[in-house]
Formats: C-alpha cells, sequence, structure tokens
C-alpha cells in the first residue's frame, strides 16, 4: 500500500514539474511571441512560429532533465533529440491552426487566442513527452 502511494505522489510530483517547466517555456515563448507580433506588424502566425522553435528547445533540456531521460551514448541522445523535434514538428501545424482558429474565427485577442491554444498543446505536449520522447534511452 505504501508503495503504492509513493508511485502516485512520484507521478504527480512529475506532473507538477512539469507544469512548472511548462509555465517557464510559455513565459520565454510569450516574450519572444508579443516582441515578434510587434516587429511584425501583427503577423501573429510568423511570430508564433519563431517563439515555437525557440521556447520548444530550452523545453527539450529541462525534460531530459525532468523526465530523468538523459540518454548515456551520445547517438541515443541524438535519437532522442530527434524524436523531440519531430514529435514538436508534427504538432506545430496544429498550433498554427488553433492560434488561427481562436483568433480569426472565434475573434479573440492573439494574445488570448494563444492562451487557449497553449493550453491544449499543453496536454499533446505532456502526453508526448512521457509517452514517446523520453521513452527513448
Amino acid at each position: 500500500m505504501i508503495n503504492l502511494i509513493k508511485r502516485r505522489v512520484n507521478k504527480q510530483d512529475e506532473f507538477i514539474k512539469y507544469t512548472l517547466i511548462s509555465l517557464f517555456c510559455t513565459l520565454i515563448f510569450f516574450i519572444i511571441y508579443v516582441s515578434l507580433n510587434y516587429f511584425t506588424n501583427g503577423k501573429y502566425l510568423i511570430a508564433n512560429g519563431f517563439a515555437y522553435f525557440i521556447s520548444f528547445s530550452v523545453q527539450f533540456l529541462l525534460n531530459q532533465r525532468l523526465f530523468k531521460a538523459k540518454p548515456d551514448k551520445h547517438h541515443m541522445h541524438f535519437i532522442q533529440g530527434i524524436a523531440f523535434i519531430s514529435v514538436r514538428l508534427l504538432g506545430f501545424p496544429c498550433d498554427q491552426f488553433l492560434l488561427f482558429v481562436f483568433v480569426d474565427k472565434v475573434h479573440l485577442s492573439y494574445l488570448i487566442g494563444k492562451l487557449f491554444d497553449s493550453l491544449i498543446m499543453f496536454i499533446y505536449n505532456y502526453l508526448t513527452n512521457k509517452f514517446i520522447v523520453f521513452k527513448i534511452k
């Protein structure tokens, strides 16, 4: 019974840490996103693309530690990186589409639209990181 409780707490602890890492990376993302949106005169999809790729690079390094998945062999680190990039590249069109729908179709501001988009993508990213990317060791 005690082992079951410990496993349950460890899983919740992992999710809480993942959430904190995601909030940190989201802060980085929003700073870049808002800045680039300003400098591109409201081209929010372009700003989203650049911010997406910069913030996910930081997130890869932090998630690798969280999921205790830093490979011992250099080539496995490379494969894990490729898996992370692949999952993010597959998620990027979904991210762009959701942002477009929230901003252009639902008529939310680009910041509120990105907030809703980020919440949906958070779930996608957690599940793909936990069950695909960081299973590679």
